[in-house]
């Protein structure tokens, strides 16, 4: 009887034990939130980037019970945080430019140059600049043309080129019927220093107030 109870007594501790050997650890992982901060002042050009430093960390913990030698615990934590300056200067002159260029052909851009992409030299010329790509703009144009124009043009010329150019585009929309349009268009012409474009917006101011 007693080599009977010893023998259950054995069997049900080979059970337990087999149980607690073979049970499937449960891995839990919670996140984490942080905030970091760096004070200084770096100067990095327009579309650049400059890499201040970074903050790397980890941490691993480890625990076992002594009731048992299969039993513990385990956790690991790595964190890493860096700090990039990337600038970015929006031209909002040339952004208005490329609008009032695209007025024509509605808000896609990219259709006002599906028949000749260098059909409006100026206006492609700021779309392309708007799109970041300027040295790709530059490649595209021939050496010689470029060079010429740079000698050749003054910024009061090249001023005057696009007044007369702003007040052309404003008649032509005038004349469709498009007085808003032609408003914008006299605006960037006076704006550099057209006079009929100033006297086109005075006009346009009396005329609406009449209406009112």
């Amino acid at each position: 009887m007693m080599n009977q109870i010893i023998a259950l007594s054995f069997v049900s501790l080979v059970m337990i034990t087999g149980t607690n050997v073979f049970a499937q650890a449960v891995t839990v992982q919670q996140p984490a939130f942080g905030v970091s901060s760096l004070g200084t002042t770096v100067s990095v050009p327009d579309r650049g980037e400059a890499y201040l430093g970074g903050v790397k960390s980890a941490r691993q913990s480890a625990g076992r019970s002594n009731l048992h030698p299969f039993s513990g615990r385990y956790s690991s934590d790595r964190s890493a945080s860096s700090f990039v300056v990337r600038p970015y200067i929006h031209d909002l002159r040339a952004m208005d430019e490329m609008i009032l260029n695209d007025a024509e052909y509605g808000t896609n851009y990219s259709a006002a140059y599906t028949k000749s992409p260098l059909e409006d030299a100026t206006a492609y010329g700021m779309s392309r600049q708007y799109a970041g790509d300027r040295s790709q703009l530059l490649r595209e144009q021939p050496a010689a043309t470029a060079a010429s124009t740079m000698e050749s043009s003054s910024r009061y010329e090249y001023e005057g080129r696009l007044a007369d150019k702003y007040f052309a585009l404003g008649k032509q929309a005038e004349a469709k019927g498009r007085r808003g349009v032609a408003q914008l268009h006299f605006r960037m012409a006076a704006k550099y220093g057209h006079v009929d474009a100033e006297r086109s917006l005075a006009a346009a101011t009396t005329t609406q107030a009449a209406e009112d």
